[in-house]
């Protein structure tokens, strides 16, 4: 697993059937999780398997993940009723 420091720069290629999906930039994220966390945020709407290239710039190291990603499920309106 790849470390990563705050002052890390860090290259996200997200992939799915073949095809580059988005391309991020990401910087001050202390651990992997974070960064994940992170990029999740950012993928709002991408469902299903996907690969996850990860290029620490600073340290040169290279890590690919596969994960999927379910729907966010949309909030629900409510209503609301006065007696």
């Amino acid at each position: 697993m790849m470390s990563i420091h705050s002052s890390d720069t860090v290259y996200a290629t997200i992939k799915a059937g073949g095809r580059t999906l988005a391309t991020h930039t990401l910087t001050g994220f202390a651990s992997m999780s974070e960064l994940l966390t992170g990029l999740y945020r950012r993928l709002k709407g991408v469902a299903g398997l996907i690969t996850v290239e990860l290029r620490n710039g600073t340290a040169g190291l290279i890590e690919r993940r596969t994960l999927m990603l379910r729907p966010s499920s949309p909030s629900l309106p409510v209503q609301l009723t006065l007696f």
